[in-house]
């Protein structure tokens, strides 16, 4: 299994403003659209379409695909959070 692990950023959003973002339609169908990219390119993935005859293609092939769904689960996961010092912090877990 693989580590779970949190990255957190500093940010100058605040909660509500980056609340209500996710909240507006428009995001809300931006995000409806990575997931369904994301859930076709993970099925590339299991499906073998990264496979080559020379296994330098398939390692850079595989490791494109698996940069890709990596990239659109930090996007789709992360949420703002108070920090302990009063200020905020965009969080995503990755695992």
């Amino acid at each position: 299994m693989s580590e779970v692990k949190q990255v957190v950023l500093e940010s100058e959003l605040s909660k509500e403003v980056f609340d209500a973002w996710k909240d507006h339609p428009a995001t809300i169908a931006v995000f409806n659209v990575l997931r369904s990219t994301r859930a076709e390119q993970a099925e590339l993935l299991v499906s073998g379409y990264t496979l080559r005859d020379d296994p330098g293609v398939t390692a850079q092939y595989t490791a494109k695909l698996v940069g890709i769904i990596n990239g659109m689960d930090a996007i789709l996961e992360m949420q703002i959070e108070d920090d302990e010092e009063g200020g905020e912090e965009i969080e995503y877990q990755h695992g």
